[in-house]
């Protein structure tokens, strides 16, 4: 599949998304080089589950795994433990066709506290994954191979 045709896709999953976007606090954003994934209001472990179900669905029709910023700077999280284990575990177990780079805006104590959780169960050598406080910082990473 070429890269229009993968944009494509990414475009129709956008719109997707745009339909249902009033069940979950949570919007896919695919116009920029990253898949940039904005998290807004109360956020359950179910709704971050539900996320990784919609994240995954893109993946498997994708060539080459886009890098991604999930930017929690305006939300409240109601999840515990055994949410963050099983999206972990999720990704860990999952063979990828590229190594990508996953950033996470978490500018609050509460925030930086999931972050960490999911940084440090998420075990995939093919995720690199790195913490921000702001959505600027993250895009720059991502943006720059030669960023550290």
């Amino acid at each position: 599949m070429g890269i229009l045709s993968e944009l494509t896709m990414l475009v129709v999953w956008r719109d997707m998304i745009g339909i249902i976007g009033d069940l979950m606090p949570i919007r896919i954003e695919t116009e920029s080089p990253f898949l940039l994934i904005v998290a807004e209001g109360q956020i359950t472990g179910a709704d971050l589950v539900d996320l990784l179900g919609r994240v995954e669905h893109l993946e498997k029709g994708l060539q080459r795994i886009p890098d991604r910023v999930l930017d929690l700077s305006g939300v409240a999280l109601d999840t515990n433990f055994r949410a963050m284990l099983e999206l972990a575990s999720r990704r860990v177990s999952r063979v990828f066709p590229n190594s990508f780079r996953s950033a996470i805006v978490a500018p609050t104590p509460a925030t930086m506290g999931f972050a960490r959780m999911f940084q440090t169960l998420n075990t995939n050598p093919q995720i690199e994954l790195r913490i921000f406080d702001t959505r600027e910082s993250a895009e720059a990473w991502l943006t720059n191979p030669s960023s550290p």
